[in-house]
């Protein structure tokens, strides 16, 4: 799907509350879920967690309960999706792990520390870098490398409309590279008046893309270093949450809201065709409020849920969840298809039928959730669905691999 064709049947923020027709606001008895074929789900910390990044293949990094901004007190963990645990890191937001895995990030003031300091040292590492110049929160990590072919690491903060510099490790310690933190994109024209939102450089550090106030929509651009010199690369034409790059720099992930009601879900843009589709499928229970790539190609798709429940990421405040959050966070690992498979009749006559009748999937398109349909959820849909024949839901595959692999504890 297109960008253009997208814009028509999914939404933005623009128009996430128009209301529903009557007949789309009609839900069917039974919850329309659909699932990913190549899935499993993780309770991950103890609380909010607005933000986190892969440390390799298995492990994530990410924080815990907000605590205010000045003092660094802010717990943060890796949680390691294998054994399902966490280990406690130095406290700080949003711990960004570079590239390679060997360091990560912490902001305000820029702070790296080795990732090998974990295991050993926890939350007592001592940073091997410590820049308050490079100021900023909203930090994150490209991994380069400079013409005499040594590693740089390329830091991007939100700090003064965007700040930008690279760093190199010497053996022992972090070095930044001649002269002070550069100022993003000072090439563009009114650059005087864009305060950049959500910036997230790509993992190789030669792209970010970022909210545009003046436009209302996220752009993708090219840089130009030392000078810090930006082109644009791409335009979603909608708003979205914060992108997250693939490790192959092809594809960008994120969160992004629906034209029926507003609530979020995952989306993937390829940034070769222009085609973006659905990393999971829709479902008011789990509104989506991040994603992430791993190195291995999987998304991890993360929301809220309370110990009553799943909650989704807008819900008012409620008894037991801080103010600045929303509850326990969950991170699901999906295996995205990147190749279009034609859909066959019986399938897209299912899909068009459950658009047609389920309120999560009001405006989308058949082709949207072909994908995510298989014969158990196509069975649990036709209980109370006249117009979906068991008979037809026998044609399609069976999700045995699902089942097996959900273990969500």
């Amino acid at each position: 799907m297109t960008i253009a064709t997208f814009l028509i049947h999914a939404s933005t923020i623009l128009t996430a509350g128009l209301a529903f027709s009557a007949e789309a606001q009609k839900p069917v008895a039974a919850p329309c879920v659909l699932d990913n074929p190549k899935l499993e789900t993780h309770l991950i910390h103890d609380r909010e967690g607005f933000f986190a990044q892969p440390l390799g293949a298995d492990k994530i990094l990410i924080s815990g309960t907000w605590t205010g901004r000045n003092n660094n007190e802010t717990p943060s963990v890796q949680y390691d999706l294998k054994s399902r645990k966490y280990t406690k890191i130095t406290p700080g937001f949003d711990p960004y792990p570079t590239t390679d895995g060997k360091f990560y990030v912490q902001p305000s003031p820029l702070r790296f520390f080795l990732t090998s300091d974990i295991a050993t040292k926890g939350p007592a590492a001592v940073s091997v870098g410590e820049f308050p110049e490079h100021d900023g929160y909203y930090q994150s990590v490209g991994q380069t490398t400079n013409r005499e072919g040594k590693t740089v690491y390329r830091i991007l903060t939100a700090q003064g409309r965007g700040l930008i510099r690279d760093y190199f490790w010497n053996g022992t310690k972090m070095i930044p590279l001649p002269g002070p933190p550069v100022n993003l994109c000072q090439n563009l024209k009114g650059r005087e008046t864009l305060d950049w939102t959500l910036p997230v450089i790509s993992r190789d550090g030669n792209r970010f893309s970022t909210l545009n106030p003046n436009t209302g929509t996220t752009q993708i651009y090219d840089i130009e270093m030392p000078s810090g010199n930006c082109k644009q690369k791409a335009d979603l034409g909608f708003p979205t949450g914060k992108v997250s790059f693939s490790f192959d720099q092809r594809y960008v992930t994120f969160p992004s809201v629906l034209r029926n009601g507003g609530y979020k879900v995952a989306y993937i843009y390829d940034l070769e065709t222009k085609k973006i589709r659905l990393a999971t499928p829709p479902n008011l229970n789990r509104e989506v409020y991040y994603s992430t790539f791993f190195p291995d190609g999987r998304v991890g798709v993360m929301y809220f849920r309370t110990l009553s429940g799943e909650l989704t990421a807008s819900n008012a405040v409620r008894e037991g969840i801080s103010k600045y959050g929303h509850g326990q966070p969950v991170m699901t690992m999906v295996e995205p298809s990147f190749v279009d498979t034609p859909a066959s009749p019986l399938s897209l006559k299912i899909a068009g039928e459950i658009v047609r009748t389920c309120r999560e999937m009001t405006n989308l398109l058949p082709q949207q959730i072909v994908g995510f349909l298989t014969r158990e959820t196509c069975t649990a849909i036709a209980k109370s669905n006249s117009q979906i024949k068991l008979a037809d839901c026998a044609g399609l595959s069976a999700n045995t691999e699902a089942q097996k692999r959900r273990t969500e504890k």
